[in-house]
């Protein structure tokens, strides 16, 4: 199973838990969103178009940011789910 990083980002690493293995990119995906939607429930100062969590593969490339300012909450919240 591929491994991913999810990375708490501000222009840069401000908290990194290590890689993980995920399914596949669109799991990794689900997985950043909840982090996200978590972040943005218990730490709402967080809440910036400066934050994210960022999703990178094993060779470091970014394939996909999970964004913390409100347009991109309430694009996640949106979702069917």
């Amino acid at each position: 199973m591929p491994k991913y990083r999810f990375n708490l980002e501000d222009h840069i690493v401000i908290a990194d838990r290590g890689a993980h293995e995920c399914e596949d990119v669109m799991h990794a995906r689900e997985v950043a969103d909840e982090i996200a939607e978590r972040l943005v429930q218990t730490q709402p100062h967080l809440v910036s178009a400066d934050q994210g969590i960022v999703v990178r593969d094993e060779n470091n490339n970014e394939v996909y940011r999970a964004g913390l300012d409100r347009d991109s909450v309430r694009q996640r919240r949106g979702r069917p789910g």
